[in-house]
């Protein structure tokens, strides 16, 4: 589920703590919680930069606290399969669209793919906007890794 870290942990999450003042929150209860840390991804990255452009940045570490591990497996679990539901949703929709150009006789290339491109940026969209709304990001390691990681 979670990503393996690659070279040394401690520094990362030291340079993390660095970043955000020390101060974490989780995710999935939003109080302020320490707990396995979140994957600073381009989407979260892009939130923040938002966030950060509004005035609306409080610079949290984004964590999962032990408590709230179980939900967040399972948050995480639905983010993923509703991710490959809406892709394939969405390849279909266009897959239809082709068919129903075909089907009616309008051939015309240039329109043709011109509707096309023009449907699937549009669903792009959609979906892009979709998997933001509900999005769950990875966590650097497993709560086992990070409890073991405490006790050294």
């Amino acid at each position: 589920m979670a990503n393996k870290i690659k070279g040394k942990p401690e520094k990362k999450i030291e340079k993390r703590i660095q970043y955000t003042g020390g101060k974490s929150v989780c995710i999935v209860c939003e109080k302020e919680k320490e707990g396995v840390p979140v994957k600073e991804d381009n989407i979260i990255k892009f939130i923040r930069s938002i966030k950060k452009r509004l005035g609306v940045a409080k610079g949290y570490s984004l964590d999962v606290c032990s408590d709230c591990w179980a939900k967040y497996e399972e948050k995480r679990k639905n983010y993923e399969k509703s991710m490959l539901t809406w892709l394939v949703i969405g390849a279909a929709l266009i897959v239809i669209m082709l068919l129903l150009i075909i089907l009616t006789g309008w051939i015309n290339f240039v329109n043709m793919i011109t509707t096309i491109l023009m449907l699937a940026i549009l669903l792009g969209i959609m979906i892009g906007l979709v998997f933001i709304s509900r999005y769950v990001p990875k966590t650097e390691m497993t709560m086992e890794e990070w409890k073991g990681r405490k006790r050294k």
